[in-house]
C-alpha cells in the first residue's frame, strides 16, 4: 500500500469519528431489544438527556415518556429495519426542546439503518438525526405565503387577458389593468401593452411570446417581468398562458396575470442569505498525532494558502505558526486537548504563500478511539478574527475620539457659561458703579463743597471779626481735607476696574506680612495680638491683595474700644459648599480667608451695605473714615473672581469671609 493510499484510509477513519462529534445526531442501538450502545453528543442534545441515563438501556424504556402511540410507530419502524435490511427514512418529525429561556418545537430528519456483523447479519441499527428546524421553519413561512396567495387568488386578486390573433383585439378584466397600471375604461390594442412593460423586460417577453406562437414550439407561456419604469413603482408580474391554434396558425392567446412582487422580494432576500452562508469563511481541520494535518475543508486552504489536499498531507503544522506561536501551541493548546480533551482560545495562524499572521478564534476537541480510548486526532475549528478585531480597534478609536470631542465640547460650553456669567455680573456691577459714582457726584462731593461755599459767605460777611475769621477758615479746610481725601480715595476705588493687570505668582503670608509692618505703629500703640496662620501661594494682583489685607487689618485696628485681639485662619473648600455668589465656580478649590476681631462690631441690616462706596459701619465720630475702605476689599476680590461676607454683631466683633480660587488665571 502506498503513503498516499495509507493517509487517505486514516483520513476516512478520522473523518468517521469526527462526524461522530459533529452536529449530526448519532446513536445505535443493538440486538433485538434495541440497547443503546452509543449516542453521540448531538443526539443526546437532541434527546435532552445525559449518556448515563441512555446508553446500555433498551431504547422504547427510555423514552416511555413520549406516549404509547409514538412508541408503537417507533417500534414498528425499527423491527421492519432490523427485519428485512431495508432504510427507513421520515423526513420530519417534531420534538419539543429546551430552548432560550423556554420550551420550543425542533424538527429532524430520522434515517434508520441497518448494521450487520461480518456475516452479514443484522445485529444492531444505526439512527441518524439532522436537525431540518430552520429549512422546515422556512417551508412554513413559504407554505403560509402560498396560503395566503390562494386566499388573494380566492378573493380576485389575479387578472385575465385573452388576445383574439384574428381581429388583433384583448380583453382585459379589471384585476389585470389594475396591475397593468391601465386605465379602467380606455381602450387597449395588443400593441398598447409594450408602453407598460418595464423596457429592460421586452426582448424576454418577445422571446416568450414568439415561441408560445410559434407552430414548431407552442412553448407554455410561464414569464415574470416588470411593469412600469419609474423607481419606486415597479411591479413583477407573473404571467401564464397559451397559444391555441388551427393548423399551423395561432388565433388566440390566454393567460392570467398575477402580482409577484412580494415573493421577488422574499427571494432576493433568499438568495442574499444564501449568498452570506455561501462566502461565510470557517475553518475545518482533522490533526494527526504526528503533527500532521489530515483533511482541512475548502475554507481552510483558502485561509492557509494551500492548493491541494496533497500538500496538506505533507506540511507539518509547525509550517503554519511563527516559531512563538509553535511553541504556544506545543505547551498549551496540544497538553490542554490531551488532559481535558478540548481547548479553545484565540491563536495565530500563517499564510503559507504570503507569510501574513492570521488571528483565529480556534475550538478544538481530541478525537478517541471509542474501543481503546487511544487518542485518534484533533479536530479543529477556527474562524477568522482579523476583520473583527479591526472592527474592535476602529470602534475603540471612535470611542475615544467621540470621548475626547465630548469633553472638549463641554469643556468649552463650560467656560462659555461661565464667561457669559461673568460678563452679565461685570455689567451689572458697573452699572452698580456708576449709580454709585451717581450718588457720590450729587450727595458726598457736594456736602464738603456746600459747606465751603456756606463758610465762606459767613466770613465774606464778618471779614473785620479775626476769631470768627480763623474759627470758619479752620472748618473750610477740614472740608476742603475732607473732599481731597474723598477724590484720592474715590481716585483709587475707580483704578481697581481697570482691565490692565497682570497675574503673578504671590505669596499671600508676604503681603500680610507687609501689611502688619506698615500697621506696626498703630499695633504697639493699641498692644494689639494678631494670631496668623499659613497662607497660601496663588495667582492674583500683588498689589490689590496687599490693598486688601491692608484694609482689612486698618478696620480690625481701628473699629475697637479694648485691646484689638485678630485671628486669621485659612482653609480650602470647593465652590459647592460656598452660598452667595454667582462668579463661585462649583468644581473650583477656593482658599477660605478669614478676618476676625473682637471689636466695636454692627448691625445685621449693614451686611451688604457695609461693602457700598461711602457706606461707613457706625456713626460714631470716635472712629473717622471714608467709608470706601469695604468696598475697595469687594472689589479686589472679585477682581480675583472671588467672594467676599461678613458676620458681625453690635459689641462682639467682626468677622470676614474671603474666598479666592486657588488656581486662577486671568
Amino acid at each position: 500500500m502506498s503513503v498516499t493510499d495509507h493517509a487517505r484510509i486514516t483520513s476516512q477513519l478520522n473523518l468517521s469519528n469526527v462526524l461522530l462529534q459533529m452536529p449530526v445526531g448519532v446513536a445505535i442501538y443493538r440486538g433485538p431489544d434495541y440497547i443503546i450502545e452509543l449516542a453521540n453528543e448531538a443526539m443526546l442534545r437532541y434527546w435532552n438527556l445525559r449518556s448515563e441515563e441512555v446508553l446500555e438501556k433498551p431504547v422504547f424504556d427510555v423514552f416511555i415518556h413520549q406516549g404509547e402511540g409514538a412508541a408503537k410507530e417507533l417500534k414498528k419502524i425499527l423491527d421492519d429495519v432490523y427485519n428485512t435490511g431495508n432504510r427507513a427514512a421520515i423526513d420530519e418529525v417534531s420534538a419539543g426542546l429546551p430552548g432560550d429561556g423556554a420550551p420550543a418545537t425542533f424538527y429532524f430528519s430520522l434515517t434508520f439503518e441497518a448494521l450487520r456483523d461480518e456475516q452479514g447479519c443484522i445485529n444492531g441499527i444505526m439512527c441518524l438525526a439532522n436537525d431540518i428546524t430552520q429549512s422546515v421553519q422556512a417551508r412554513k413561512k413559504l407554505e403560509e405565503a402560498e396560503k395566503k396567495k390562494s386566499l388573494a387568488l380566492d378573493a380576485g386578486c389575479f387578472g385575465i387577458w385573452d388576445f383574439n390573433l384574428l381581429d388583433n383585439t384583448v380583453e382585459l378584466d379589471t384585476r389585470c389593468r389594475e396591475l397593468f397600471n391601465m386605465p379602467p375604461q380606455a381602450h387597449i390594442a395588443p400593441l398598447d401593452f409594450w408602453k407598460y412593460i418595464n423596457e429592460k423586460d421586452h426582448p424576454k417577453v418577445t422571446a416568450a411570446v414568439g415561441a408560445a406562437l410559434d407552430p414548431q414550439q407552442r412553448a407554455d407561456y410561464t414569464l415574470e417581468y416588470r411593469v412600469g419604469n419609474e423607481e419606486g413603482k415597479i411591479r413583477w408580474i407573473r404571467n401564464k398562458g397559451k397559444g391555441y391554434f388551427n393548423g399551423d396558425i395561432p388565433y388566440r392567446f390566454v393567460g392570467t396575470a398575477q402580482d409577484v412582487t412580494e415573493e421577488h422580494r422574499l427571494r432576493d432576500e433568499q438568495e442574499k442569505l444564501l449568498r452570506l452562508v455561501d462566502n461565510s469563511i470557517e475553518l475545518m481541520s482533522l490533526l494527526g498525532t504526528n503533527n500532521i494535518n489530515s483533511y482541512i475543508n475548502k475554507a481552510g486552504m483558502e485561509l492557509l494558502g494551500f492548493d491541494t489536499m496533497e500538500q496538506v498531507l505533507r506540511t507539518p503544522i509547525s509550517e503554519l505558526h511563527l516559531k512563538e506561536d509553535f511553541e504556544k501551541v506545543s505547551s498549551q493548546v496540544i497538553t490542554s486537548l490531551q488532559r481535558e480533551g478540548r481547548w479553545s482560545g484565540l491563536m495565530n495562524v500563517k499564510h503559507l504563500k504570503t507569510g501574513e499572521i492570521i488571528p483565529v478564534y480556534n475550538n478544538t476537541v481530541r478525537i478517541d478511539d471509542p474501543a481503546t480510548g487511544e487518542v485518534l486526532a484533533f479536530g479543529a475549528v477556527m474562524r477568522d478574527m482579523r476583520q473583527e478585531q479591526a472592527a474592535q480597534r476602529s470602534l475603540q478609536e471612535s470611542e475615544k475620539k467621540y470621548r475626547q470631542l465630548s469633553n472638549e465640547l463641554e469643556e468649552r460650553v463650560d467656560q462659555r457659561t461661565v464667561d457669559l456669567r461673568n460678563a452679565n455680573y461685570n455689567l451689572s456691577r458697573s452699572n452698580r458703579d456708576l449709580e454709585q459714582f451717581a450718588y457720590i457726584a450729587s450727595h458726598d462731593l457736594q456736602e464738603p463743597l456746600r459747606k465751603i461755599r456756606i463758610f465762606s459767605d459767613l466770613i465774606m460777611q464778618n471779614v473785620n471779626d479775626e476769631e470768627f475769621l480763623k474759627k470758619y477758615l479752620s472748618k473750610i479746610n477740614t472740608a476742603s481735607a475732607r473732599m481731597s481725601s474723598l477724590v484720592r480715595e474715590l481716585l483709587h476705588y475707580s483704578r481697581l476696574s481697570s482691565p490692565q493687570v497682570t497675574f503673578e505668582t504671590v505669596d499671600l503670608s508676604a503681603m500680610l506680612a507687609n501689611a502688619i509692618t506698615d500697621c506696626e505703629l498703630v499695633i504697639r500703640e493699641k498692644n494689639a495680638v494678631i494670631q496668623l496662620a499659613p497662607l497660601p501661594v496663588i495667582q492674583g494682583v500683588s498689589s490689590q491683595l496687599y490693598q486688601l489685607f491692608l484694609n482689612l487689618l486698618s478696620n480690625a485696628l481701628k473699629f475697637s474700644e479694648t485691646t484689638p485681639v485678630i485671628s486669621i485662619s485659612c482653609s480650602e473648600v470647593y465652590g459647592r459648599e460656598i452660598n452667595g455668589s454667582e462668579l463661585i465656580d462649583p468644581h473650583t478649590k477656593y482658599m477660605h480667608l478669614i478676618f476676625k476681631d473682637q471689636g466695636i462690631g454692627f448691625s445685621k441690616p449693614l451686611f451688604e451695605k457695609v461693602f457700598t462706596i461711602f457706606t461707613r459701619g457706625t456713626s460714631d465720630p470716635r472712629f473717622t473714615g471714608t467709608g470706601i475702605g469695604l468696598a475697595v476689599c469687594k472689589k479686589v476680590v472679585e477682581n480675583h473672581k472671588g467672594y467676599i461676607d461678613v458676620e458681625s454683631e453690635t459689641g462682639k466683633g467682626t468677622s470676614f469671609h474671603i474666598y479666592l480660587p486657588l488656581n486662577l488665571t486671568k
